[in-house]
């Protein structure tokens, strides 16, 4: 039994559409890691930040003048 061109066509269309069905899945679950990375990565740097800055405050470094 011999495949018909057809058949040979449809079979090697399919092949590249899971190919590149499974590129795409791929492609956003790495998205969806480096987003979730770059968010705890921006998170880590707004509490080190609100560290040095509350620590400023209280050396004495920055005064801030308080008038009531």
């Amino acid at each position: 039994m011999t495949d018909r061109p057809a058949s040979k066509a449809f079979r090697t269309a399919d092949r590249a559409s899971a190919v590149i069905l499974l590129q795409a899945i791929t492609i956003s679950t790495t998205l969806l890691h480096l987003k979730r990375i770059l968010k705890e990565r921006i998170c880590a740097i707004e509490i080190i930040e609100y560290w040095r800055t509350s620590l400023a405050n209280s050396s004495g470094c920055k005064k801030i003048a308080i008038r009531s």
